[in-house]
């Protein structure tokens, strides 16, 4: 047996158990930012627009700019506002468990990709692991995350009835948030 041959036994030895230590990998560790925004498509409806969540103020905000509309959830008092742009019309209405965001996995979220999964080629190739999580009355989404610490969302797919009902792709996002996404006119019912 050559010198090169024996070396390459450890080394396939630990590449083989690569994938045995990363799918044990805690759900609940994958975590986003506190604050975080990020531009987001929907692939089925050519829809687009702006979301950040700011955890540490326990808020989330969606500015639909092709509908002209933003919803601002209030994650403390789960109640939302969906408001109409420009002309300030606002409904007030109490969120329902599917609209609730928490900052990590659920522990019980489920590995869905492959280990190793990328996106993108060779060098400037994106680790990313696929998860899945069970919602409230039988739905489920899952969400392709980066490997990194934190987290930031690539993907995010969400399946109700069995049914695929929106495909989100996430870009250009940031460790920061614009305070304006979380303004409630003063229109809206407190």
């Amino acid at each position: 047996m050559s010198r090169a041959s024996t070396m390459m036994l450890p080394a396939t030895l630990i590449l083989a158990l690569v994938p045995v230590v990363v799918s044990l990998r805690d759900p609940s560790s994958v975590c986003l930012p506190d604050k975080w925004q990020t531009i987001f498509y929907d692939i089925q409806t050519a829809d687009f627009g702006v979301t950040g969540l700011d955890f540490s103020r326990r808020l989330v905000a969606q500015l639909w700019q092709s509908r002209n509309f933003k919803i601002v959830y209030n994650l403390t008092e789960r109640v939302g506002y969906n408001i109409q742009i420009p002309n300030d019309n606002c409904i007030k209405f109490k969120m329902n468990d599917s609209q609730v965001y928490e900052q990590c996995l659920p522990k019980d979220a489920r590995l869905f990709s492959p280990n190793n999964s990328y996106i993108g080629y060779g060098l400037t190739s994106l680790d990313m692991d696929v998860w899945e999580v069970d919602l409230p009355g039988g739905d489920l989404t899952r969400v392709a995350f980066t490997t990194s610490s934190p987290a930031v969302p690539v993907m995010s797919q969400l399946f109700e009835a069995g049914k695929e009902t929106q495909s989100f792709l996430y870009f250009n996002s940031a460790e920061s948030v614009d305070p304006v996404l979380f303004d409630i006119p003063p229109s809206c019912p407190h």
